[in-house]
């Protein structure tokens, strides 16, 4: 499998470079690089189990969410955080919000696939890893509220972090497990977690100039229609619902869902080219690359503006 080979070689030229991030960014990047690792390494499971024979459909789901798991709720999300992280000073839940996640990631695949489990105690630890990963996001988002940062890709992020540590939290205590094996629910809940949190935090890191709240706004709608319209296709209640409003079928969530990706994805290309558009036109704001050099030099500053960059004038 090229693409692994390609990860393994990824961390291994990653990892001394990664000394050059300063606070608690590092740190939450190194775990990043080695989940980075172990979803390689699930990657290839599913191939072993197939080659060995084995039709237990419990052992073939698992093999599939050996990486899935590693690569969203570790790679993914822990990259993000380090990239918060490394501009924050001083962030008084960042341990612990590594720790809780870094512990949580991998016993919470146990609890992702739909078929029985070998022993129930599989669920348990599941439910424990789920609700890991939960309170780290959870203090990982009260750090982004001490910041007060005003950024609004900032703030969409906080609120879509929020609901997805408060889930998580909440399936952890035995809340709402049956939802779980909803189609419509789980993608919901990745939506959530890769376009509502780590895209808003990624896109903030590297845009020029700060997004302007009206662009920021139409991502949120398109984001909040298609989450909305895909909780209401896995909802039992949704049919009885539209059946007291008048509206007998349930095509029109599809539909909705799909006009709501359609403007995420549009506000993302609008955000991408104004951003970098209007520093050349010298609207302020600094380069990605000149972000890199700042941020390997500590020039961020803490406080209530700790999430965003010094600015300079221009001319």
């Amino acid at each position: 499998m090229a693409h692994v080979a390609l990860w393994f070689i990824f961390v291994a030229l990653a990892w001394g470079p990664s000394r050059a991030i300063e606070g608690a960014g590092r740190p939450f990047f190194r775990a990043a690089l080695v989940l980075l690792l172990l979803a390689g390494a699930g990657a290839m499971s599913p191939g072993i189990v197939m080659a060995r024979g084995i039709s237990d459909p419990w052992v073939g789901q698992i093999a599939i969410h050996s990486f899935l798991s590693p690569f969203i709720a570790g790679w993914l999300a822990l990259t993000a955080m380090a990239t918060v992280y490394a501009r924050l000073r001083a962030p008084r839940f960042a341990a612990a919000a590594l720790w809780c996640t870094v512990l949580g990631v991998l016993p919470s695949a146990l609890l992702h696939p739909t078929a029985p489990p070998p022993a129930s105690w599989v669920t348990d630890i599941g439910r424990i890893g789920t609700g890991l990963v939960g309170v780290g996001t959870l203090l990982f988002c009260l750090d982004l509220l001490r910041a007060r940062s005003a950024a609004p890709l900032l703030r969409l992020a906080t609120a879509a972090a929020l609901i997805k540590g408060a889930g998580e939290l909440g399936v952890g205590v035995g809340l709402g497990l049956d939802l779980i094996a909803v189609r419509s629910i789980t993608i919901a809940y990745l939506h959530l977690l890769l376009l509502g949190m780590i895209t808003p935090v990624l896109m903030h890191a590297v845009l020029r100039v700060p997004a302007a709240p009206r662009r920021v706004f139409l991502y949120a709608a398109g984001l909040g229609i298609m989450l909305v319209s895909l909780v209401g296709l896995g909802s039992p209640a949704t049919a009885g619902l539209l059946l007291a409003v008048g509206l007998p079928s349930v095509g029109w969530l599809y539909w909705s869902a799909l006009v709501g990706g359609a403007t995420c994805a549009l506000a993302i290309m609008i955000l991408g080219a104004s951003g970098f558009r209007r520093a050349e036109r010298g609207g302020g704001g600094t380069s990605a690359v000149q972000q890199a050099a700042r941020l390997a030099g500590g020039g961020w500053r803490g406080g209530r503006r700790a999430l965003e960059p010094e600015r300079h004038a221009v001319g």
